[in-house]
């Protein structure tokens, strides 16, 4: 994995809101496959380009997302991004969080 930024990307904080309530404060190093296998994995079956995102779920217990929610991650240093969860039942479905 490229270490360019100088980060241990094997210990970074992720944190989940959703509608704005904080669900997950936790960190790659509680993730059961460490990020660099994991991306090897990935990349042996497709090709990830820059700003790909790879969702892998969450360590702990899990609380299921409605249609309508706004999920907001955050990856310590790396990025911020939100989410709506589509309000079309048939676009997405299961657990996210």
């Amino acid at each position: 994995m490229r270490q360019s930024l100088g980060l241990d990307y094997s210990n970074l904080r992720l944190r989940t809101w959703v509608n704005g309530d904080l669900r997950r404060d936790s960190s790659t190093r509680e993730l059961s496959i460490s990020p660099n296998k994991l991306l090897s994995y990935v990349s042996q079956n497709i090709t990830l380009l820059p700003g790909d995102v790879i969702f892998t779920g969450t360590p702990g217990k899990t609380q299921a997302v409605t249609h309508g929610d706004t999920i907001e991650i955050e990856i310590e240093v790396l990025a911020d991004c939100a989410i709506p969860w589509p309000s079309d039942s048939t676009a997405m479905s299961g657990e996210f969080l």
